[in-house]
């Protein structure tokens, strides 16, 4: 589960979730609070997608490959989702063979470096495109985890705000029963 090592604790932990490696209290936990923190859904969405894509690509290897194949394909949902992945991997495949191959055509044995420089252009690009691809998805767990703080913060200040009118509240009996007290003892005092 290498590619799963390189993750926070949380993003391994859902990770898990998808792979059907956890405790059903565990399993229960992440479902409400998926449910319940927008940024927990977003995560598990990204989470996901390196998931397929690792599995896609061959990066998926050991323990993590068994899991996906054996509990995550076990669902339609993600078999489709896993057939798209490869669908769109076989086309961008095919587009930069049939470049290749368009380019290795017209190559004459005088232009046949600049052919292999661009080929190797075209491979080094495909490999920016998938770090590209990586970073984005790196973004979006960062800005859903931006989002989540931001949501605990304001809770928190929610909770805080209601503590305030709490302990006013409460300030403001305490005056009034130190008044009615002093009242009492002010008529116990003259009837005396």
């Amino acid at each position: 589960m290498a590619l799963l090592q390189e993750q926070g604790r949380e993003d391994r932990q859902l990770a898990r979730y998808l792979l059907g490696d956890m405790s059903d209290d565990e399993v229960e936990h992440i479902d409400e609070r998926s449910i319940a923190e927008d940024g927990v859904a977003w995560r598990l969405r990204g989470i996901e997608d390196e998931l397929v894509d690792a599995y896609v690509t061959g990066e998926l290897r050991g323990e993590a490959l068994q899991r996906f194949k054996w509990f995550y394909l076990a669902s339609e949902r993600r078999r489709e989702k896993v057939r798209f992945a490869q669908s769109f991997l076989r086309a961008a495949n095919r587009q930069a063979a049939e470049v290749a191959e368009q380019r290795l055509r017209r190559v004459t044995p005088r232009v046949w470096g600049a052919t292999v420089a661009a080929v190797l252009t075209l491979m080094g690009s495909g490999a920016l495109v998938q770090q590209n691809v990586h970073l984005w998805n790196e973004l979006q767990r960062t800005q859903a985890a931006s989002a989540a703080l931001d949501h605990r913060a304001q809770e928190l200040e929610r909770q805080l705000a209601a503590q305030r009118s709490i302990t006013a509240r409460m300030a403001h009996d305490l005056a009034q029963a130190r008044v009615s007290l002093a009242e009492i003892l002010n008529r116990a005092n003259h009837q005396r």
